[in-house]
């Protein structure tokens, strides 16, 4: 015959635990750790993505200001509208036209000309552009 005697522990004496995490506690942190990792590479990833895109228009003011100035140095400009290309893939165009009349200039053979230039690119499925102006004057063509 057995007998249930209730089980009392000592006070003085220490119970003995065991160390370490469960597997349920495991499993928590490995979510945890996996969720966080997949926020840092998407930010990562989209620091990327802004810095090529910044490097795209970056190339582009600097296309922009050389064709820029190249017309800038004419002495004499004519209402026109050209295009072309630059070797990288870049694309440019620009249309010169002359400036409303300002009853303060008094010019016989110059005009105000406003210039703007264009620059386009293919960046993956999108065409991204930009541009820039300037007001200058310049000699008319002898007629």
């Amino acid at each position: 015959m057995t007998s249930k005697r209730p089980i009392f522990r000592n006070i003085n004496k220490p119970v003995l635990r065991q160390e370490g995490f469960t597997l349920l506690e495991t499993l928590v942190a490995m979510m945890v750790l996996s969720i966080a990792l997949v926020i840092v590479f998407q930010l990562f990833s989209g620091a990327l993505n802004a810095g090529h895109i910044s490097e795209s228009y970056t190339l582009a003011v600097w296309h922009a200001r050389e064709k820029m100035d190249e017309l800038l140095l004419y002495e004499t400009l004519s209402e026109e509208i050209q295009e072309g290309d630059f070797e990288d893939g870049y694309r440019w165009r620009y249309l010169i036209e002359q400036a409303a009349a300002d009853s303060q200039l008094n010019l016989e053979s110059a005009a105000a000309f406003t210039i703007t230039v264009w620059v386009s690119w293919e960046e993956g499925q999108k065409t991204r552009q930009m541009d820039i102006s300037a007001l200058t004057i310049a000699k008319l063509p002898d007629v």
